[in-house]
């Protein structure tokens, strides 16, 4: 066998040694990888505990009083409850306030929403419309919050308020239910007239 043929086999040899090894260190990789993506996954449902729900509603209406006089009242076609006493609501949320002579006050409607219970605070998020019969205005943004105990409504999301032929747009706002008139834009980018005979 000449020395050339020699250097040739030894060196396939090691190519397949190294292949070898190659291939065995990638497939303990790819164990490896896949258990603990497994552990990670068993972890994270370990994690969620109370965002586990404890019950499931559907089609749900709930009514909140004071003083024998209706507050509020909450629609929603899905809600899940927790331990904690929080609340989600994933399939949309409608909620409207009444003033104290009973006439609705504002109706707010939300693609989702979540109440905290801690703070009694509903935060509705996507596609969130407030329309104020009060004062015959309406608020389109992407969140909201609302305070239940307080009647505080925030965000500081961008807004638009369609109110008299105007549409004015800002980011962030303060208000609050039982002063209708008193609330501020944070951040008012414009006011487009729109002519309502068109």
């Amino acid at each position: 066998m000449s020395m050339r043929s020699t250097q040739k086999k030894f060196g396939l040899e090691l190519i397949n040694r190294a292949l070898k090894k190659t291939i065995l260190f990638v497939t303990a990789l790819v164990g490896l990888f896949a258990c603990s993506e497994s552990r990670k996954a068993n972890n994270e449902v370990i994690e969620l505990g109370d965002n586990v729900p404890e019950s499931t509603s559907w089609n749900v209406e709930t009514l909140y009083n004071e003083n024998e006089e209706l507050q509020m009242r909450m629609q929603a076609r899905a809600q899940y409850s927790y331990a904690t006493g929080n609340r989600r609501y994933p399939e949309g949320i409608k909620i409207i306030t009444y003033t104290p002579e009973g006439d609705v006050e504002s109706t707010m409607i939300a693609d989702s929403a979540l109440y905290i219970s801690d703070s009694s605070l509903y935060i509705a998020y996507s596609n969130v419309v407030l329309v104020d019969e009060v004062k015959e205005q309406t608020l389109e943004t992407d969140t909201l919050n609302y305070f239940e105990k307080t009647g505080d409504i925030t965000t500081d999301a961008r807004v638009k308020i369609i109110k008299d032929g105007e549409i004015t747009t800002g980011k962030g706002m303060r208000a609050n239910r039982s002063d209708p008139d008193d609330y501020e834009l944070l951040d008012i980018e414009g006011t487009v007239y729109i002519d309502e005979d068109e």
